[in-house]
């Protein structure tokens, strides 16, 4: 019988290992309605649920970091091989939803092309504000990760 995959034996088998890990966790953490709704609870506070994924994946870096200059964990519950599972976890995560977000595009208008305007009001030493405003129209994409202004605070 031949091997159907290929690469280290190991990497296919930890593949396993991640799958259950992630179901295990999934069902701790999250509902039965959206399987990524504790990862997108940061969005309640503005940010992105990928960027989000980022932020914690800095936390295990920082953490892994630290035990490759101290050589130890305070924290005997997970070592080091729990931690890079669980970056490995949080990166298919962030594909996923950085995924999700690229879906929700603003829709195009009645010609098919997409509007977008970028305005900004920058103010010199003194008091003079210059407002600058472009319009380009075509076929792009937003990202609906980035803040949306609705109004512009400088016109009321």
């Amino acid at each position: 019988m031949t091997n159907k995959y290929f690469g280290h034996p190991r990497f296919h088998e930890l593949l396993e290992e991640l799958r259950q890990l992630h179901n295990d966790k999934n069902h701790d953490y999250s509902g039965e309605k959206d399987p990524l709704r504790n990862l997108k609870q940061c969005e309640d506070a503005g940010v992105p649920a990928w960027v989000g994924v980022i932020i914690r994946e800095t936390d295990k870096m920082d953490r892994l970091k630290s035990y490759a200059a101290k050589r130890e964990f305070k924290v005997k519950s997970e070592g080091l091989v729990d931690t890079f599972k669980d970056m490995a976890i949080y990166a298919l995560l962030g594909i996923i939803l950085f995924e999700e977000a690229q879906k929700k595009v603003q829709l195009p208008d009645a010609s098919g092309k997409t509007s977008v305007t970028v305005r900004s009001t920058f103010t010199d030493s003194g008091t003079h504000p210059l407002t600058t405003e472009i319009t380009s129209t075509g076929d792009f994409r937003v990202d609906p990760t980035l803040p949306r202004i609705e109004d512009d605070p400088a016109e009321d």
